[in-house]
């Protein structure tokens, strides 16, 4: 099943409907978009959102907390997860993250990113890789407080930002392609935002050193 809860969008359906429906296609009212794909197409929806058949198109069901845009960014992350870059990108035009929660929106972005990177020696990949990297900096810029408060309300976690891997991935694209400044700037950015680390332990005041010394040398 899809691991992200976007928004409420649904709420006022599931409120006013205590029908069951066919399957959380006909929850969504997606069965005549699902019906108009392609068998082949059909065959990747189901394997990329990560349920069987009968989950998405038989199965009774009388409620979800999923949405349509929910649906659509599963089976986005899933196919890249799966390397299908094209899929990815053709469900990835049509959601819209920017109006979703701000936690929800920021741990998309940040699943996305490292799947794009794998793409990166293509132009598609690498484009994607730095598009998506840059939407997660700005949401965190724009909505620190409200991202703070989310994970103050982790228990034993506290008011601070966990690892994020956007300015890492970012940083290191720069780094790479000789825009050593700007690679420079990304980890001040995060510095300055209290994001302190990355998934891989490695503090961003200790890349930003690391990033100095190189310019040095060059």
């Amino acid at each position: 099943m899809g691991i992200f809860n976007f928004s409420n969008e649904n709420k006022a359906d599931e409120e006013n409907n205590s029908e069951s429906k066919r399957g959380l296609l006909g929850y969504l009212d997606l069965l005549d978009w699902f019906n108009s794909l392609k068998e082949s197409e059909k065959n990747k929806i189901i394997k990329y959102y990560g349920a069987d058949k009968n989950e998405l198109l038989e199965d009774e069901l009388l409620s979800s907390a999923e949405t349509k845009e929910g649906f659509f960014a599963n089976i986005a992350r899933g196919a890249l997860y799966n390397r299908d870059l094209e899929l990815a990108l053709k469900y990835l035009k049509i959601i819209h993250p920017e109006q979703w929660r701000v936690d929800a929106a920021h741990f998309f972005y940040q699943s996305l990113i490292p799947l794009f990177y794998k793409f990166r020696d293509t132009e598609s990949g690498l484009n994607n890789t730095i598009l998506y990297c840059k939407k997660n900096i700005e949401l965190i810029k724009e909505h620190k407080e409200e991202l703070l408060d989310y994970f103050s309300s982790i228990p034993n976690f506290g008011r601070k930002f966990p690892a994020i891997d956007c300015f890492r991935y970012l940083a290191i694209i720069y780094k790479n392609e000789g825009k050593v400044d700007k690679a420079i700037e990304v980890c001040q950015e995060a510095i300055s935002l209290g994001v302190n680390a990355d998934s891989q332990n490695i503090s961003y005041k200790n890349r930003l050193e690391k990033l100095i010394k190189r310019k040095k040398k060059l």
